[in-house]
């Protein structure tokens, strides 16, 4: 017998079975997943620090750096490692044999980073592209167009009925293995495996909860001796409700775990398991059948109300266009990449729930789905009330191309930190009113939507700026290309936008220095002034539509720069201007102008004596970053002349040096000190 690491499996060791496996589609798939793996493991190195070690980051990249090129910086605060990708193996090598790096705050240990290949679950992705290419094929009839593609999509994507009736086998399966530990175990599915809308990329989120019918003898164990004692005496002194109910949900989650340990024992189809006892509700992720993955939680009653909601609230429309709308946006979300969390960020993306409500709330204001609303039977659970009643409606008249085109300009134009999004109000609440109805667990973000059910939870409060920053730009390309795509969905799924495509190098300017890394607070500041300064001083103006494809990508990654378009030269003949325009100024307000607000006033009247060209003088991507202590506006030039690019730099180093004290306020809030 021959044992294949990459499968882990076993086979015989004669020349046909060994090319009949070797030749298999399941080991060329993961063979090639391994290979990737092993790739990123030698081109990586592990860093570590004695946990009280206060690193300065910015020194150790530096360090870092000298190895060579450097893809990734991986480091979570908190913790005392780190793992670096470079470009080259030859660079983690070189790392490796130095084995440390020493730093003015201590010693940096430098290991191999070892990566674990699982082949227990086969990675179910959705390969976006094909998909696309598949509905393209969709013929241009009419504009109905956009359902025919949104329905070859979601052929493609959904969770097949056959696959549901397995998830529900899967589950019927483990009650039965449950019901030899607990009294009265139920499992029941919630989450997108009841929805509808569940994709094959879907885990199964599953509920342990207990049938209040069954008779059990309540031994009134505590904490210590459930979560101490032998899993194996539980299968002859069951585990009763009222036992499970003293324990936290944390606990809870560890006995489960315990069971589930002793139940893989006995069955061969559980595979490896991990309880996650971090997340907003504790769950034990395991493996079933080796394909399928299981979060599996205590008595998430509120969870499944959730998601009954949902399906509801789909089963209710007659003309079934809410589930393609939900599924439509949730793939146009996965083809912008924002399921995935940010660079350098281990949390913080969109889930298809988040998604979902934003959809619904949006279709609620526009009085398309009916309000939220609760029962006339009232069902308590956690001092929420889950109860709720769906009046059937229709979508019938719904044209995809409008609905896209005012749901994105929405999102992009709606002021979301002075809002929330509510179920069951057909407008917004301001959120000076909104505090009187809302527990006071409620956490306000940069985007804030109240569940239905769980009041007092804000169910994007991990959105980030950037990540809302990123979504709002996808949808800003989506509008452009909405102007010349109406009768086809695919279009609005190209990605070929997301890469910056221009011929120039970008061009910076130092606007100031600062001591440390800017907080969020801070970094949205240098990014308001560096909006005004191309806004309000250079004269650009928001481009929307994306521009046109040019033969060499930069590769960088762009999600906070602005598109702008270049109509004059406004930073031509300025100090000619000058007096003239404070004279002007003085004789029509009364009052002086100075400093910044002359300039813009001076910017003002340029573009008011300016004949504007049928096309931009040249289009760019504008945005601020920080490069060390060093804060600095960056222009990205996709179309114009070189010479364009080079006279508004020039002038933007002057500028900034003429009001030097101005820009520091601007940027750090805090008076420039004196010389």
């Amino acid at each position: 017998m021959k044992f294949c690491e990459v499968c882990n499996v076993k086979y015989a060791s004669d020349a046909e079975s060994v090319e009949l496996h070797e030749s298999g589609k399941r080991h060329i798939r993961l063979t090639a997943s391994y290979r990737e793996l092993q790739d990123i493991a030698q081109k990586s190195i592990y860093m570590k620090w004695p946990i009280k070690l206060e690193i300065c980051f910015k020194d150790l990249e530096i360090e870092v750096a000298k190895f060579g090129s450097v893809s990734r910086f991986l480091h979570k605060e908190g913790t005392n490692y780190a793992i670096v990708e470079f470009q080259n193996p030859t660079s983690a090598q070189a790392a490796l044999n130095a084995s440390q790096i020493e730093l003015s705050q201590g010693t940096i240990s430098v290991l191999k980073r070892e990566l674990q290949f699982n082949s227990d679950v086969e990675d179910k992705k959705i390969n976006s592209k094909e998909i696309v290419e598949e509905a393209v094929k969709v013929p241009i009839l009419n504009e109905d167009t956009y359902d025919g593609q949104i329905t070859c999509i979601i052929n493609h994507i959904v969770i097949p009925a056959e696959q549901m009736k397995l998830r529900q086998g899967h589950m019927d399966r483990l009650e039965v293995e449950m019901n030899k530990y607990f009294y009265g175990a139920k499992i029941k599915m919630f989450g997108s495996s009841i929805t509808t809308i569940g994709t094959i990329d879907s885990d199964v989120d599953a509920s342990l909860e207990f049938d209040t019918n069954t008779e059990f003898t309540d031994f009134k164990r505590d904490k210590y001796a459930l979560l101490t004692g032998n899993a194996a005496f539980f299968s002859a002194n069951k585990i009763s409700q009222n036992e499970m109910k003293k324990l936290s949900l944390a606990d809870q989650t560890r006995l489960l775990c315990k069971i589930l340990n002793e139940i893989r024992k006995n069955v061969p189809w559980l595979g490896h398991q991990r309880p996650v006892l971090d997340a907003r509700c504790p769950v034990v992720r395991f493996t079933m059948n080796k394909k399928l993955i299981v979060d599996l939680s205590c008595n998430n009653i509120l969870g499944r109300a959730k998601s009954e909601y949902i399906r509801s609230l789909i089963e209710a429309d007659q003309s079934g266009n809410l589930r393609k709308l939900l599924l439509a946006f949730r793939f146009w979300a996965l083809t912008n990449d924002l399921f995935e969390p940010l660079p350098k960020q281990h949390k913080g993306q969109f889930n298809a729930y988040m998604l979902n409500l934003l959809v619904i709330y949006f279709l609620i204001q526009r009085k398309a789905v009916p309000a939220f609303s609760h029962s006339n039977v009232s069902t308590i659970h956690k001092s929420y009330r889950i109860d709720f009643e769906v009046q059937p409606y229709n979508l019938e008249g719904l044209h995809f191309p409008t609905f896209f085109k005012e749901f994105f300009l929405y999102m992009v134009d709606m002021k979301s930190e002075s809002f929330v999004l509510v179920g069951f109000s057909q407008t917004p609440i301001p959120i000076d009113k909104f505090d009187g109805l809302a527990p006071e667990s409620f956490k306000l973000g940069v985007l804030n939507v109240q569940d239905p059910l769980e009041l007092g939870h804000n169910v994007c409060q991990n959105v980030c700026q950037k990540l809302l920053s990123r979504m709002r730009r996808r949808m800003t390309y989506s509008l452009g290309k909405l102007k010349h795509a109406r009768h086809r969905f695919s279009d609005l799924l190209s990605l070929e936008e997301n890469k910056v495509e221009s011929k120039f190098p970008p061009l910076t300017v130092r606007l100031c220095g600062v001591d440390e890394k800017l907080d969020d607070k801070s970094e949205k500041r240098a990014r308001e002034y560096v909006q005004a300064l191309c806004e309000e001083i250079l004269g650009f103006e928001i481009f929307t539509q994306p521009a046109k494809k040019r033969s060499k990508t930069i590769e960088h990654s762009y999600e906070e720069y602005e598109n702008y378009g270049i109509n004059a030269e406004c930073w031509v003949g300025r100090r000619s201007m000058k007096k003239k325009v404070a004279e002007k100024y003085r004789a029509e307000n009364g009052k002086e102008i100075v400093g910044f607000e002359l300039e813009k006033e001076i910017t003002r009247t340029i573009l008011r004596e300016t004949e504007f060209p049928d096309e931009h003088l040249g289009t760019a991507m504008v945005g601020m970053e920080q490069n060390g202590n060093d804060i600095l506006w960056k222009i990205v030039p996709i179309s114009g002349p070189d010479t364009l690019f080079n006279n508004i730099t020039h002038f933007l180093e002057t500028f900034v040096s003429n009001y030097e004290r101005d820009v520091i306020r601007a940027l750090t809030d805090q008076e420039p000190m004196e010389e």
